[in-house]
């Protein structure tokens, strides 16, 4: 069953000190390509948590979002001194130039931002970061559970197209032999009416014409493919290991062979066929590009 490159996943752990959040989401890219956002402390494991992401993912845009919130807190204040007198410098002569009372506290100024801030211990314990690393792994498992989800909902809908195409190709194959009699009824038309009815045809040179603009017009080769990458397309579908790049391949092909019918054509009623077809592998290839 095909994997969606679209999901989200959320997991929490608790341990060491520490309440952990992580948030994972994913979105369409060619390759892998992992984002983490980490509290500065972390940062050293940024590595880790990227190298977890590949042994879960194979393609897509992985945002990891890392959020801990202390539970021991081991933060030291630290009070900024000069930034502390600035505020109180501005304060007064803001207070003296319009004439105000100078009723400025302790507490008002140690609420002023970046007086007081919080210095963080940049020591990790193991018990610590195994709670970080469990809240990564119950997240990505979720992301996991969610593309499959999505990869389910888009294998129907990609199924439902398929079979949208395979009939087209059905149609198109059912008209093509109709062609060279319709072309030669419209030659024999086209030459009445240049010549006259009393000039007697060759037939001949008619069938020679006829043969040689059936030839050229003829799609048998590439309805063949066609039917073949719809065969091969419905086969790939039902597997279980990433098929997006598989089937981004093979729709490529279709679209390829669906122009090289509609640049043969001469026949209006495949030529609507044609651009059903057309129509339907556009609509593939939007579903496929989702596909991890």
């Amino acid at each position: 069953m095909p994997t969606s490159m679209t999901g989200f996943g959320r997991a929490e752990a608790t341990g060491g000190g520490v309440a952990v959040t992580v948030e994972t989401r994913s979105v369409n890219n060619r390759y892998l390509q992992v984002k983490t956002r980490l509290p500065s402390r972390y940062l050293r494991y940024e590595s880790q948590v990227e190298e977890r992401v590949r042994k879960t993912l194979s393609r897509g845009t992985v945002d990891v979002f890392v959020r801990v919130k202390s539970l021991d807190r081991k933060d030291a204040p630290v009070v900024d001194a000069d930034l502390a007198r600035s505020y109180v410098r501005s304060i007064r002569d803001l207070a003296g130039k319009a004439g105000l009372a100078d009723d400025l506290d302790l507490r008002t100024l140690l609420g002023l931002p970046g007086v007081v801030t919080l210095e963080e211990s940049d020591e990790i314990d193991e018990k610590e970061w195994r709670s970080v690393d469990k809240a990564l792994a119950g997240a990505l498992t979720e992301l996991a559970r969610s593309r499959r989800a999505e990869g389910e909902r888009l294998a129907a809908v990609l199924a439902e197209l398929l079979e949208q195409a395979s009939r087209t190709v059905a149609a198109i194959a059912s008209r093509a032999p109709k062609v060279p009699p319709a072309m030669k009824r419209k030659l024999t038309r086209r030459i009445g009416a240049l010549v006259g009815k009393e000039v007697a045809l060759d037939a001949g040179v008619l069938e020679r014409e006829v043969a040689l603009l059936a030839d050229r017009a003829d799609v048998t080769e590439e309805l063949h493919r066609l039917e073949s990458h719809v065969a091969g397309f419905e086969k790939t579908l039902k597997r279980r290991q990433p098929i997006g790049r598989s089937l981004d391949f093979l729709v490529q092909e279709m679209g390829r062979e669906a122009n090289t019918i509609g640049s043969k054509n001469q026949d209006v009623t495949i030529g609507r066929h044609v651009i059903e077809l057309k129509t339907v592998i556009e609509k593939l290839r939007e579903q496929v590009q989702n596909l991890e």
